[in-house]
Formats: structure tokens, sequence, C-alpha cells
């Protein structure tokens, strides 16, 4: 049974190693990033939010 299947990106992988960081500081809207992050909101139990990256939103989110 296959629980995750991670994406390999041996660039994103290679440049998050070298520079020392997690891969989601590298690109974190990379196919392995959210993977490996919908892996960790299911074991916690908890489901992703979409988030809202439109004009209307941006200037909502000033607003606050």
């Amino acid at each position: 049974r296959v629980d995750m299947v991670v994406p390999f990106e041996p660039t994103l992988f290679g440049a998050a190693a070298n520079n020392g960081q997690m891969i989601f500081e590298v690109k974190s809207d990379a196919k392995p990033s959210e993977a490996i992050r919908n892996f960790a909101l299911g074991l916690v139990g908890r489901t992703m939010v979409a988030r809202q990256t439109g004009l209307i939103s941006k200037f909502m989110g000033r607003a606050r």
C-alpha cells in the first residue's frame, strides 16, 4: 500500500541540501513540498485550506 508519493525534483532537493534549507524554504509551491505538506496535515487530521490569490483578496488582506 502506498501512503505517499513524493515527486522527484533533483534540482529542488539539491538546492535545499546545498543551502542547508528545507524544500519548503526553497520552493513552497513545488509538487514535493505540497505532497509532504498534505501528508503531514493528514497525520494530524487537518486539511489544506486553499489560498486566495486574486486581486480582491490582496486588498482585503490589507484592510484587516
